[in-house]
């Protein structure tokens, strides 16, 4: 008997185009998550929730954010949208801040810097 997928491939097709578009935006967001970490001291997990809550924040695609980061460090093209930048700082003040005694200090910001109107792909000081 046949599976359903061979009867209608449509959702088989749609699942590897989903697929092939997360493939291709990996290196994209891998490259945010290594400069988040560089610039802001933080691991690999807390770039990653920041990256997430500033796509979630600001209703663009994690690609986006992602390729606002990455312009951001390299000032090349076109300036990210505003609710992106907003996101991307309100991710960062929510995952920096330095924790509260007894918690995980992993993503904190040792000197506590206030990323208020910085530029998320810069480090503070």
């Amino acid at each position: 008997m046949p599976s359903s997928n061979a009867l209608n491939p449509g959702p088989a097709r749609e699942e590897a185009e989903r697929l092939r578009a997360a493939i291709a935006t990996r290196p994209a967001v891998d490259r945010a998550r290594g400069l988040l970490m560089a610039a802001h001291g933080c691991g690999s997990d807390t770039a990653w929730r920041i990256l997430r809550e500033a796509s979630r924040l600001s209703g663009a695609p994690l690609r986006t954010v992602a390729a606002a980061v990455t312009a951001d460090a390299d000032r090349a093209g076109p300036r990210p949208p505003k609710e992106v930048r907003k996101a991307l700082v309100t991710a960062l003040a929510h995952h920096l801040r330095p924790p509260r005694a007894g918690t995980d200090p992993e993503g904190a910001d040792p000197e506590g810097a206030d990323p208020e109107g910085a530029d998320p792909g810069t480090p503070h000081r």
